[in-house]
């Protein structure tokens, strides 16, 4: 069964499609059953409801499981307190597998997103994995296996590093400029 639910997924998605697009703040594509998110800007309510949304859609068109990766941008600003309450829906969504964040920058700012993340998981208590990155290759070394474990799904990594590639660029010039693809 997963061979053939892994068949009719990968035929349906060889690249990264728009998913949701918050000019200023974040930008959203999939690729089989993966979201990958860049934000940009400071992760305010609306935007995170609005992504929470998108991942509702998700979850409905998945009903086997699905992950996300998002990319964080240096020196972008910790959520709003309202929107880090919002961020804990997102493991306890249903359906969700997998959670990798890439924190493109380092010092204090990125211990502090990433103790947010720990104790948004933490208080969530759900069977979300997650693991914090600072490089895609760390996420492509990591996420396919429990992906596949999670859902049943093949991420093929080259493929997988070569679409994240993409939707990270697509991702960050969308939510920068609020330029969508034709």
């Amino acid at each position: 069964m997963a061979k053939v639910r892994n068949s009719i997924l990968a035929a349906s998605m060889e690249r990264p499609i728009e998913l949701v697009t918050q000019p200023g703040v974040c930008a959203y594509d999939g690729w089989i059953n993966v979201s990958i998110g860049v934000w940009v800007g400071h992760a305010t309510l609306p935007a995170v409801r609005r992504v929470l949304r998108m991942s509702s859609e998700q979850a409905q068109r998945y009903p086997q499981g699905r992950s996300s990766v998002i990319f964080v941008l240096d020196q972008v600003q910790a959520p709003t307190p309202e929107a880090q309450e919002e961020l804990k829906k997102f493991y306890g969504n249903d359906g969700f597998a997998c959670f990798a964040i890439v924190l493109e920058g380092t010092g204090f700012w990125a211990s502090g997103i990433r103790g947010m993340a720990a104790n948004a998981q933490r208080t969530a208590s759900s069977g979300v994995v997650q693991r914090v990155s600072t490089t895609i290759d760390e996420v492509v070394g990591w996420l396919p296996a429990q992906h596949l474990a999670r859902t049943g799904v093949t991420l093929p990594p080259d493929e997988f590093r070569r679409n994240l590639l993409t939707a990270r660029e697509n991702c960050a010039r969308r939510a920068r400029d609020g330029i969508h693809e034709a």
